[in-house]
């Protein structure tokens, strides 16, 4: 599971049909619960990348009992959640986002789990402009501008700028939105992050097509 994020932003749909298919096989060979939400888990992934890998209904609501039954989520929990987001209701985002950013005095003592709020917000905010729930939208901006403000992490502040391009676009005008996620396309261009370049270029197409 580790490769997770490396095949997704190179948009490597094969790679992740891999480490499926071996989550698959450790699922049928031990009955593990965790392997089989993995397996749910990449599938969501490859989703985002291309629609036509469905994940189902009964698959989903597998996720969303395992993430009830669970006391507290930790780092693996807030990777699913993260990773899921586009498949789960605005309203339930929102829920699980508030009940997460609460709790961010115990996952902070973790930099891991730090780091996946943070990825996990970023989604959720996007998701939330997508849908057009502009105040839910803006709930997570200011939440991320207080996680951030002192945060070195570039890939982080890069991805909030261009989710802060598309609220731009969305709200303000087309043209400057336009603009500053192309900024940070140039940026992962500049230092050779080809990969995350075009998967930010995918996203941008989607976007305004």
């Amino acid at each position: 599971m580790v490769n997770l994020s490396p095949n997704f932003y190179s948009l490597n749909t094969k790679g992740l049909e891999e480490i499926k298919n071996e989550q698959q096989k450790l699922f049928e060979k031990s009955g593990e619960k965790t392997h089989k939400i993995n397996t749910i888990m990449v599938q969501g992934l490859l989703n985002q990348i291309d629609c036509n890998h469905v994940v189902s209904r009964d698959d989903l609501n597998l996720v969303y009992d395992y993430l009830f039954q669970k006391e507290r989520w930790e780092s693996y929990e807030i990777m699913l959640i993260g990773n899921l987001y586009h498949l789960f209701e605005i309203d339930y985002i929102y829920r699980v986002g508030k009940e997460i950013l609460e709790r961010t005095h115990y996952y902070e003592k973790i930099g891991k789990n730090r780091n996946l709020v943070v990825s996990a917000c970023l989604n959720f905010w996007f998701c939330c402009l997508e849908n057009s729930h502009l105040i839910y939208a803006d709930f997570f901006k200011m939440k991320l501008k207080k996680l951030l403000k002192d945060d070195t992490k570039v890939f982080e502040k890069s991805t909030f700028k261009f989710v802060e391009g598309y609220k731009i676009y969305l709200t303000e005008s087309k043209e400057s939105g336009i603009k500053q996620m192309k900024n940070v396309i140039k940026y992962f261009e500049f230092i050779e992050s080809k990969s995350i370049a075009l998967y930010f270029q995918k996203r941008l197409n989607e976007l305004v097509d």
